[in-house]
């Protein structure tokens, strides 16, 4: 039987998304990643059939820091995010699944883009916040290049939910 090594990666902030979508607004938990790298571990053995033995090498997670800083709204008031429920749970969302065993957290940036207003009912609502992702998808590229370039894994798995 043939050994070959595997590496998933995880396109973290679509991977919320569906979670809070699919329960109720709450955010994962580290048992809820072990049991997305178990699941896709499983698929990709079901995949490879009797012959291979598939051996996670590691899972690379890619998400932004939360959004930290001072931004004034339109009405020139402060709004300090990180003090927002949202900087709080995402920090320690991503400091707790950081120790999950044979996993790389690849952090890129989120930037303040502006305001902005839903298109079809502009008076009727408040200008949400336009944040921006920035190097995520750079990094996941260059993993998986450097990966197949080194051969330092034999398959790789990527998922964007």
């Amino acid at each position: 039987m043939q050994n070959s090594k595997v590496a998933i990666l995880v396109d973290g902030g679509f991977y919320v998304q569906m979670f809070k979508k699919n329960n109720k607004n709450s955010m994962p938990k580290r048992n809820d990643v072990e049991k997305l790298i178990s699941g896709i571990m499983k698929e990709v053995q079901n995949r490879s059939g009797n012959n291979c033995l598939d051996i996670l090498f590691r899972t690379f997670y890619y998400d932004c820091k939360p959004f930290s800083k001072i931004i004034s709204d339109l009405n020139g008031d402060d709004i300090d995010y990180s003090k927002s429920p949202i900087y709080l749970s995402q920090t320690a969302y991503l400091n707790n699944i950081k120790h999950i065993d044979q996993f790389a957290l690849r952090l890129g940036e989120l930037s303040f883009s502006g305001w902005k207003l839903n298109s079809f009912k502009p008076q009727k609502q408040k200008p949400q916040v336009d944040f921006r992702q920035k190097g995520v998808d750079m990094k996941i590229g260059l993993d998986m290049a450097w990966m197949a370039g080194k051969k330092t894994v034999d398959k790789i798995s990527y998922r964007r939910f």
